[in-house]
């Protein structure tokens, strides 16, 4: 029998891999990415059809003002100002391939092995996505493996001028955040971050800290149910000391079985494996421990049809004895306010 030709097996995979279903491969390469989940399921904006890049709208002065009427015959003031102010991000894009060539189609013994195959690649690159998403969003940068991801906003505002949270306190931060600088409009409630330092010392100041940025950020928030705290290994493992005596016990008919959640002050708190900005410098003086963001004012704004796309199977060429398809990615964070976000550094030493 004739092999089957590039086209017909980029066909059989098209048409037979969405209804496969094993289960998953252990990768000794992946881990849990809670901040992208949490992203995905509570940060998603409206999906935008197209444009050069996107506008933010946000809010900077009152239009009029308010006059006092005593008799009837006062002047109205008609002194008016614009309200917005237009912040403007360019789109992230990124793309990952996943290639099946002739040979490994041969050597594969038919299409039940192939399709497996070609479900772990699948698999393997949309997590890769997903991880690397997650470093850039928390730690930023552009080299190595983020090469790809220059375009993309940030939070780590510590080692970045772009970044958006900072460690400085409410009123004292200077970077420019889609365009506005924080300084400019540092007497504006919502565009700087609240911060606490547990000064390397987090049995003394670490459950002060912590309840002053929650009654912040909860005082500040339209939405306070959709606040979320991300916290390092140190961070959790410190807390959890901090608050062990006041622990609640339940008999195990009232226990979850599934994962461990720790709370605080009722908010998630999700562990960060290693992307928290410093998190693997042992001399880092501004070591992020925490973060609370607020995910009703920060938002991950795609392309209509671009949040980890996964597009159809395709012959390279006739040259190419191969198959391949594309995980496309393509959208930005952004965000209208800050001050229902909160960062904290150097909670790791109790």
């Amino acid at each position: 029998m004739a092999a089957a030709s590039r086209s017909t097996t980029a066909d059989y995979l098209n048409s037979t891999l969405e209804a496969w279903r094993e289960t998953r491969v252990k990768s000794w390469l992946d881990r849990p990415v809670p901040f992208i989940d949490a992203l995905m399921s509570k940060g998603m904006g409206e999906a935008k059809q197209g444009g050069d890049g996107m506008r933010i709208p946000v809010r900077t002065t009152r239009h009029s003002s308010t006059i006092r009427i005593s008799t009837g015959y006062e002047a109205n003031n008609l002194t008016v100002f614009p309200t917005l102010q237009g912040a403007r991000v360019d789109w992230c894009d990124v793309a990952r391939a996943v290639v099946i060539s002739g040979h490994e189609e041969r050597i594969n013994g038919g299409p039940a092995a192939l399709v497996k195959l070609a479900k772990d690649r699948e698999e393997d690159t949309e997590y890769a996505l997903k991880m690397e998403w997650q470093k850039v969003l928390l730690d930023g940068g552009s080299a190595g493996d983020l090469q790809a991801w220059a375009d993309c906003e940030t939070l780590n505002g510590t080692d970045f001028t772009d970044g958006w949270l900072e460690e400085e306190a409410y009123g004292s931060q200077g970077n420019t955040i889609e365009g506005l600088s924080k300084s400019t409009y540092s007497a504006l409630v919502n565009w700087q971050n609240q911060s606490m330092d547990f000064q390397n010392a987090f049995g003394t100041y670490g459950l002060t800290q912590l309840f002053a940025a929650q009654t912040a950020v909860e005082a500040l928030s339209m939405e306070p149910d959709q606040i979320e705290i991300f916290g390092s290994r140190g961070f959790v493992q410190n807390l959890k000391r901090a608050l062990q005596a006041n622990e609640r016990y339940l008999s195990e008919k009232d226990l979850d079985g599934g994962k461990r959640i720790m709370v605080f002050g009722g908010r998630k708190i999700s562990t960060i494996y290693s992307d928290l900005p410093q998190a693997g410098a042992t001399t880092a003086t501004q070591k992020w421990s925490c973060i609370f963001i607020d995910f009703s004012c920060v938002k991950w704004t795609p392309i209509a049809g671009f949040v980890m796309k996964s597009g159809p199977y395709k012959e390279l060429s006739p040259f190419y004895d191969s198959s391949a398809k594309l995980f496309q990615h393509m959208g930005q964070l952004n965000t209208n306010s800050l001050s229902s976000c909160a960062l904290g550094v150097r909670g790791e030493t109790y």
